[in-house]
């Protein structure tokens, strides 16, 4: 079920002239966060793969003149974090040795959460920046 919705989610937040689209889609995904963070080692391609490019993707989702859009996108986030360590573990490949290769693909795809956090940092400044007067 996940893939298909994945590859519409995708489509519609590449597509910026149906904005209704990308708040329906945001909708969804706010219902599905345990299954967007769930690791299995059956799945052919984890769905951690994903996260941290949905997370890049729903970024201009941080939009104070867009409420709904804004909350949902905040609850996004927040529900999958809830679910996930958010951490750079590829220093775990030169640790352990018992890795298989898709979790040392996984480990060196968490590195780029922190740039994921410092454009949400900007994204949450740049929309906040009327509160500091």
């Amino acid at each position: 079920m996940l893939p298909p919705l994945l590859d519409k989610i995708y489509d519609s937040f590449e597509i910026l002239i149906e904005p209704h689209r990308y708040t329906s889609m945001l909708a969804c995904l706010v219902s599905v966060p345990r299954e967007l963070a769930i690791y299995s080692k059956d799945l052919i391609l984890p769905n951690q793969y994903n996260l941290i490019q949905l997370f890049i993707s729903i970024l201009p989702g941080i939009d104070i003149n867009d409420l709904n859009k804004f909350i949902l996108t905040n609850q996004l986030l927040s529900n999958v974090i809830a679910c996930i360590a958010v951490c750079d573990c590829s220093p775990a490949i030169h640790i352990r040795s018992d890795l298989t290769q898709q979790e040392k693909e996984l480990c060196l795809l968490t590195a780029k959460f922190e740039d994921f956090i410092l454009e949400l940092l900007k994204k949450l400044i740049k929309n906040f920046s009327f509160l500091k007067s």
